[in-house]
């Protein structure tokens, strides 16, 4: 079965799909999404939807009476009256608060994927992620590879794993660099053999 690893355009794909709850539930992504929005300098919806406070007058207060960045929403003017015309009632401002919310989310998703699909943190998110998915299986063929050659299952296993997520990045370098280290590890005499069992796996995958 083809090993289904996912490229930067694919995941944000599926990022943008999600709801807030949703990737609040992923602290890695939690995490790679606060760096990439705070260097590009547009993390103020990021803020309001994380902020653990979330409490209405708070919220109001906070994110939509205050016009400092960086934490003003910069919502709509109309709503900002809504919430300034019911600030002393706090059932009414739970009510317009929760339009905010519903808002913010919206312009979350607008802003996210330009800004995080262009950053570092998200390259390194979805190579960790593309390992997870390439782990699994290159840890059984791992295993059996070590068997046959005579090399520490782990070392190949890792090896493998680099390969198949660099050959899919299309990283020559990196590919090149992969396969003289683990020429190194194994006996001389079967370097070749090594190399076309390791690109019977890659092809396997279906990672060319």
């Amino acid at each position: 079965m083809p090993l289904k690893l996912k490229t930067k355009a694919e995941y944000c794909t599926e990022v943008v799909g999600m709801s807030f709850s949703e990737i609040q539930r992923d602290q890695r992504l939690l995490n790679a999404l606060s760096k990439a929005l705070k260097a590009a300098q547009s993390d103020e919806q990021f803020l309001y939807l994380n902020d653990k406070k979330r409490d209405p007058t708070y919220l109001y207060e906070t994110y939509v009476k205050s016009t400092n960045l960086p934490k003003f929403v910069n919502i709509a003017a109309s709503m900002m009256k809504a919430c300034e015309k019911v600030a002393t009632d706090p059932k009414k401002l739970a009510a317009e608060i929760a339009k905010v919310s519903a808002e913010v989310e919206l312009l979350f998703k607008t802003n996210l994927r330009p800004n995080f699909v262009r950053s570092t943190s998200c390259e390194t998110w979805c190579n960790l992620k593309n390992e997870e998915l390439a782990r699994e299986e290159c840890e059984k063929r791992g295993k059996k590879l070590a068997k046959i050659l005579g090399i520490d299952a782990r070392t190949i296993t890792n090896i493998l794993t680099a390969l198949a997520i660099a050959r899919f990045n299309n990283d020559r370098v990196e590919v090149a660099k992969l396969m003289k280290d683990i020429q190194a590890e194994g006996d001389k005499a079967k370097a070749k053999a090594l190399v076309e069992a390791l690109e019977k796996q890659l092809g396997e995958m279906g990672i060319s």
